[in-house]
């Protein structure tokens, strides 16, 4: 039996403390539905001193960077949404984006990969390395077969970084 894992990290920047709260519910609610069950965050307190410079730990802060990381597994989706909607009530204007790894605690076949999500307050842009892998040899095949090359996939082939072009063939 193997064990599948689910990591990321990411950093939210300059959160102010009502969105902190928002957060902190809000992750709440997906550790109880057991859709993170291995995640946690971190939150540094500090106030902007100008300059650029900011004092960390200070009693008076008033802005919070936010690190939310999973140890075991987290559910990507969900998260995306919660970052979705903490976008919109409280940063409309910014896009933030995280990336995940997908592991396993064997050396098997395709347990491997990971991928990416682009958030703003109303949309989620995503793929997974899965299928950029499958597109990326569904074009190369594809021109392949227009120039009457065959081509096939096996375990140990390794498609290119990019897929031939018209005049390459």
């Amino acid at each position: 039996m193997a064990n599948n894992y689910t990591l990321m990290s990411m950093e939210l920047t300059d959160v102010a403390a009502s969105g902190v709260e928002f957060l902190q519910q809000q992750l709440s609610v997906l550790e109880y539905r057991d859709e993170c069950p291995g995640w946690e965050y971190s939150i540094r307190p500090y106030k902007d001193m100008g300059d650029g410079v900011r004092a960390y730990n200070v009693p008076d802060a008033d802005k919070f960077n936010v690190v939310i990381f999973s140890e075991e597994s987290c559910n990507v989706d969900a998260l995306a949404e919660v970052l979705r909607a903490y976008l919109k009530i409280f940063d409309p204007d910014h896009i933030l984006y995280f990336t995940w790894a997908s592991t396993c605690s064997k050396m098997r076949p395709d347990e491997f990969g990971g991928g990416a999500f682009v958030i703003s307050d109303d949309s989620i842009s995503w793929m997974n390395t899965w299928a950029w892998a499958e597109q990326q040899m569904n074009q190369w095949k594809e021109i392949s077969a227009r120039h009457g090359k065959s081509k096939t996939s096996g375990e140990t082939e390794v498609p290119p970084s990019e897929p031939p072009t018209e005049s390459s063939l």
